[in-house]
């Protein structure tokens, strides 16, 4: 696990990100944002990511939100085996970020 000095192992943020990355898929990599932090462990979010990537047809990029109880989290699903669309990658949310724009 990567070092992060802001966050330890036992953060809700960081256990998610961990979910995320033992699921049992190849087809993409996902990234996620936290516009809205809950305080107990969502249940459905693996249910919900595993049947957002049976349901895809065309392997393109996508971003779906989801929420449970007090979360929402935003998920962004970049195909594997083909390149990173600008529209959905790390540096456009970064630039958001500094111009103050939501996703």
């Amino acid at each position: 696990m990567l070092y992060l000095p802001n966050y330890k192992e036992t953060d809700l943020e960081v256990q998610i990100m961990q979910l995320i990355a033992r699921l049992p898929q190849t087809d993409y990599f996902i990234t996620v944002t936290f516009p809205k932090i809950g305080e107990n462990m969502p249940l459905l979010l693996e249910g919900f990511i595993l049947k957002l990537i049976a349901k895809q047809t065309n392997y393109r990029a996508f971003r779906k939100a989801y929420q449970e109880n007090d979360w929402r989290i935003i998920l962004t699903f970049n195909p594997t085996r083909q390149p990173v669309d600008p529209r959905y990658s790390l540096t456009d949310a970064f630039v958001k970020l500094c111009r103050g724009l939501k996703e």
